[in-house]
Formats: C-alpha cells, sequence, structure tokens
C-alpha cells in the first residue's frame, strides 16, 4: 500500500499476458500509477503492448532475449554488470519509475 509505482512484469507470450492482464485487474483499484516492463522481448507477440495502449500503461522498458546474458542470470551474476546494454535498460528503467513518482507526488 506504501508503493509510489506498481511495476509489472511480463513476458509477450499468451501465458505471460493471461497473467498480466489478471494483475493488472487485482492491482487496479488501488489507484496507483502502474508500468510494465517487457521480459525477454523480440519473443512471442504484441499482445501485452496492445494491452498497455488500451489501458494507457506506459510500457516503461523492454528487455531483451539473450541467451548469453540469461544464462549469467542463471549462474548468479549481475545483469547491469554483464553486459553495457543491460545497464542502460535498467538506467532507463528508473529513471521512468522515478519520473511517474514524482508526476503522482507533484498531481
Amino acid at each position: 500500500m506504501d508503493s509510489d509505482v506498481i511495476v509489472l512484469v511480463t513476458e509477450p507470450t499468451p501465458f505471460g499476458f493471461h497473467d498480466f492482464s489478471l494483475a493488472v485487474e487485482a492491482f487496479s483499484p488501488l489507484g496507483k500509477p502502474m508500468g510494465a516492463v517487457i521480459n525477454r522481448s523480440g519473443m512471442g507477440d504484441s499482445s501485452v503492448r496492445g494491452f498497455c495502449a488500451e489501458q494507457s500503461i506506459p510500457v516503461l522498458c523492454e528487455i531483451p532475449y539473450d541467451r548469453a546474458v540469461a544464462e549469467g542470470y542463471a549462474a548468479g551474476n549481475v545483469l547491469a554488470a554483464m553486459n553495457p546494454n543491460m545497464e542502460s535498460v535498467f538506467a532507463k528503467l528508473r529513471d521512468a519509475i522515478l519520473a511517474i513518482a514524482h508526476e503522482t507526488a507533484h498531481a
């Protein structure tokens, strides 16, 4: 309840979309701003993006699918430290969350 922003992470697959839509339905009554992170982007379909557009949920960032990154993560490595592109993805995510929190605080 004390959260300023709800960040929902999903994958662009039918299963991911189904769970994502249930999560949006569950969290909407809280009246908090929401944003989406699409993990493993580049796979699956565009259902998540279309739903986000319809529901006015910003896509905060997309984490591209990369087998080497997945293997590194499975081995316990920090994603941002493994790949300079990942560092910029997470910096963009941080900045997007802070911007939404700032807008909400000043609304």
